[in-house]
């Protein structure tokens, strides 16, 4: 699988693209519908170590959190941003982006979502976990 489109995507917190290294961690609805976390990184000094990690929410899980709260589907991810606002940083380090995407899985999962993560490396390699 290469890394999921999105149609409707917000950014939590990223390493801007000025640096070696740039990456961001995004919440958003793929254009298959699906609600998904992704923290992607490039290395514009070698792209072989660019990769992302996703986590894609079980389909019946994002509808049934999205009825909970009253939203529609396109409007989780805002939501989930609203709720991660302790989190926000546009000038983060790559730690912070991992701990970030480790405390919005476990939000998940506090929401009894279940989710499957995937993994591309380099020039599409796929590894899933």
């Amino acid at each position: 699988m290469e890394n999921p489109e999105f149609r409707t995507a917000q950014t939590i917190a990223c390493i801007p693209d000025d640096f070696e290294i740039c990456a961001a961690l995004i919440i958003g609805i793929t254009c298959r519908g699906h609600l998904v976390l992704m923290i992607e990184a490039t290395d514009y000094l070698d792209k072989e170590r660019s990769c992302a990690t996703w986590a894609v929410v079980n389909d019946d899980d994002a509808l049934a959190m999205a009825k909970r709260y009253k939203v529609k589907m396109d409007e989780l991810p805002e939501l989930i941003l609203r709720a991660m606002e302790e989190w926000e940083c546009y000038n983060a380090s790559l730690r912070y982006l991992i701990d970030v995407f480790a405390d919005c899985l476990e939000r998940f999962l506090d929401e009894d979502c279940r989710f499957r993560i995937e993994r591309t490396y380099g020039k599409g390699g796929v590894y899933i976990a």
